[in-house]
């Protein structure tokens, strides 16, 4: 008997390893290829790349987002003791709607790297992630470089137009340019 629960032991130990080394191998993968991204793209802290959740927070700013969105992800994380009741419906909804959120972000940073949006769709196909993060964060293509504070103030102040008043004094000033005198 003892014998048995030692080889379950080491066949389970055996299937374990590669998978963990695999899981390992991936993300450090993942955090690589968004480092890279958000380093081209100008954010001011790519090492959020490597921390689980805050590496949201690029995601969702390079996106033209608001950093908050990334609270959304606690009503994903209801327990499932609760799935049969509203709150499970209430967790459904909002990992759908964090879902969407991580795609519009993708789309639109791949969208300043140069790159088709819609590859951001491929982010959902599991092997297809990695190659098209691969592809955008390493394939030498110039990013428009756009500050979060920048995206920001457009969205809170909208350009005003110029009054008749300031355009007409631009024009009397232009009129009354004066010449220098010269000297003999």
């Amino acid at each position: 008997m003892a014998g048995e629960e030692i080889l379950t032991g080491e066949v389970l130990a055996v299937l374990l390893i590669p998978f963990l080394l695999l899981f390992v191998g991936l993300y450090v993968y993942g955090a690589l290829a968004y480092q890279s991204i958000f380093r081209k793209s100008g954010y001011k802290h790519p090492w959020f790349a490597w921390i689980p959740g805050l590496n949201l927070v690029p995601i969702l700013q390079l996106g033209g987002f608001h950093w908050a969105w990334v609270f959304l992800l606690f009503g994903v994380f209801i327990p499932e003791t609760m799935a049969d009741s509203v709150i499970g419906i209430i967790s459904s909804i909002t990992a759908i709607a964090f879902a969407v959120l991580a795609i519009v972000s993708h789309w639109r940073i791949f969208k300043k790297a140069g790159y088709a949006g819609a590859l951001s769709l491929l982010l959902m196909v599991p092997i297809a992630n990695y190659v098209i993060l691969g592809i955008v964060a390493w394939q030498k293509k110039t990013y428009k470089k756009v500050s979060v504070a920048k995206v920001a103030a457009k969205k809170v102040v909208a350009k005003k137009p110029a009054t008749k008043k300031k355009v007409v004094a631009k024009k009397v000033v232009a009129k009354k340019k004066v010449p220098s005198k010269k000297k003999k």
